[in-house]
């Protein structure tokens, strides 16, 4: 697309958005959003700003993203740009990426109207669990899985750092479970495309430092996976198996650290 790059030094005046009791204003106009009732904003990134709202019509939550400039050196088609990301969401429908439910142009600004996910950002996940290393190498196996689950549709991710990354509570039968999703593709190419696999790689490589940094046993499992992503650079997605099997063999190292710390009191490894 020609607006995806930014020319010479040229600059472009940021979009300052605001929430004033309920209502959206960009550059100080207000929005006007018929059908849907603003709770909050949910967060704000390099692409746009995301809010929770109320279908009146459905009566159900969803997640209403706005494409912005948010720096003065962005001088991409917003409205190309979204439009791109949600077809590459819609085109997936994968249980592992947002879902896509429309979205429309709204006084020059595109909208997009996505599922709203009740939960947190795998920041807030590991923070919560800082003293639960056990589970949070279960996280980040489940965060590796679910980009091979990915790749295998063909659906690349180019920055799935923690805060664009959703967990939530599945419930089946009796049990809870943990579920993730994938946030904001704005900067996703594919893995054709070397140089934007190698910085995934680096991405992933380092979400999991951040989530497993302190854990006795991580040595172990990063110079496995720094071994995988020099030596498997080029190759499709092995590295998938060899960071999995890093992670499995920390998870053994964990557990017998924690089983002899508690004298074989299963019950207290956590």
């Amino acid at each position: 697309m020609s607006g995806d790059h930014e020319q010479g030094d040229s600059t472009s005046p940021t979009q300052e958005t605001t929430l004033r009791r309920g209502s959206v204003f960009i550059d100080g106009r207000p929005i006007k959003l018929q059908g849907y009732k603003i709770i909050s904003e949910l967060g704000r990134g390099a692409n746009g700003i995301v809010f929770k709202a109320m279908n009146l019509r459905y009566r159900r939550y969803e997640a209403l993203k706005f494409w912005l400039r948010m720096k003065p050196r962005d001088r991409r088609n917003k409205i190309e740009q979204g439009l791109h990301e949600l077809n590459k969401l819609a085109r997936a429908s994968s249980p592992v990426v947002v879902q896509v439910n429309g979205w429309d142009i709204i006084d020059g600004h595109l909208c997009g109207f996505l599922e709203y996910i009740e939960g947190e950002t795998l920041a807030e996940s590991v923070y919560k669990y800082k003293n639960s290393p056990m589970l949070r190498i279960e996280l980040s196996k489940m965060y590796l899985f679910r980009l091979r689950d990915m790749a295998k549709i063909g659906l690349f991710h180019g920055d799935p750092h923690l805060k664009n990354v959703m967990t939530y509570n599945v419930s089946y039968a009796d049990n809870v479970a943990i579920g993730i999703k994938f946030l904001d593709f704005g900067v996703s190419h594919n893995y054709e495309n070397k140089s934007a696999a190698l910085r995934q790689k680096k991405i992933v490589f380092e979400t999991i430092r951040k989530i497993c940094k302190d854990i006795d046993s991580f040595e172990f499992c990063t110079r496995s996976m720094e071994w995988a992503l020099n030596r498997h650079q080029d190759t499709d997605h092995i590295w998938h198996t060899y960071w999995t099997d890093a992670l499995n063999g920390m998870r053994d190292l964990e557990f017998d650290r924690q089983y002899k710390k508690y004298k074989g009191n299963t019950s207290l490894i956590k």
